[in-house]
């Protein structure tokens, strides 16, 4: 299956600010709104191409009028799937597989743990940008590019063991192997690029919008 480029799930909950949601969706291909995620959308100025859940938690539901019915897809409350994971699915089908979830943050704790335990799956995003933060998944090698003193941190990615090699980091991560539980919690950038490629399974890294780093995948 030929794969496309980008997508973007906006999803409920609080997200980044207007200029970094609009950079995320501007090389999208496409982009869904997970339920209240809509909300999202139109504080931004972002028109989805499809609207996606049970639309319980909308605010604004008139608003979904202005839309095309044939790119709403409603779905019962009483389901197994939250509305995000809807919408991951439903793009997979369509052949992406590099997407990236903005939004989910500021709210219920099992609901911000439900986005980040995707990661873990075989269909799962790649980035997810929140309100303040956010998490890269690296499965090959990544080189970014930041200010020196710029925090990271990185934790496995997968259930599988976690090896990996690095440089251009105060603490370098060659030689270490991870399993789930372990974490290398505020490292530094000692230049202005550092690099890392996992060796066995896959990492996630975690850094502040702030911080302004360009990741290169």
């Amino acid at each position: 299956m030929n794969k496309k480029k980008q997508a973007v799930i906006i999803t409920g909950g609080r997200g980044p600010g207007k200029k970094c949601a609009c950079q995320a969706v501007k090389k999208a291909n496409t982009i869904i709104a997970a339920d209240s995620g809509f909300d999202l959308c139109l504080e931004y100025g972002i028109t989805p191409d499809w609207i996606v859940g049970d639309m319980d938690s909308l605010k604004n539901k008139k608003m979904l009028s202005r839309f095309p019915t044939e790119r709403i897809l409603t779905f019962s409350t009483e389901k197994d799937e939250t509305d995000t994971e809807i919408a991951l699915k439903v793009l997979y089908e369509q052949g992406y597989d590099d997407i990236t979830v903005v939004g989910g943050d500021g709210g219920r704790i099992d609901h911000f743990m439900g986005i980040l335990y995707l990661f873990y799956r075989e269909i799962r995003p790649k980035v997810w940008l929140c309100e303040s933060e956010m998490v890269i998944s690296i499965e090959s090698r990544v080189r970014v590019s930041g200010e020196t003193g710029c925090i990271v941190s990185f934790f496995p990615g997968s259930d599988e063991l976690c090896t990996m090699i690095s440089s251009g980091l105060k603490w370098e991560l060659d030689g270490l192997s991870w399993n789930i539980g372990d974490c290398g919690i505020s490292n530094e950038i000692l230049d202005s690029t550092f690099t890392v490629t996992p060796l066995t399974g896959r990492l996630l890294m975690v850094a502040s919008l702030r911080e302004g780093l360009h990741i290169e995948r």
